[in-house]
């Protein structure tokens, strides 16, 4: 009788068990093999982009820092000079 709770469950338990033999077959195994590759490629992807983000502006730090002590010498060298 389809509008019993006697069907309901047992869709819901055919529909689970049919989709735990799907990955316990070599065929779920690969699948969820390749979805978590997926995602730790995803991962790795962004990890990397944010340490070159890092890296990006510390270099600009350090030039900036550079340019800055290279202002500070030499004006104080004309300084002296004209002293």
């Amino acid at each position: 009788m389809i509008g019993s709770d006697d069907w309901l469950h047992d869709v819901l338990s055919r529909i689970l068990d049919n989709s735990l033999n799907l990955l316990n077959s070599s065929f779920g195994t690969a699948l969820l093999g390749a979805l978590l590759g997926a995602y730790s490629a995803n991962y790795f992807s962004w990890r990397t982009q944010e340490k070159r983000l890092i890296v990006e502006r510390l270099r600009a730090a350090n030039s900036a820092r550079s340019v800055s002590f290279a202002l500070l010498q030499f004006s104080l060298n004309m300084k002296s000079q004209q002293i």
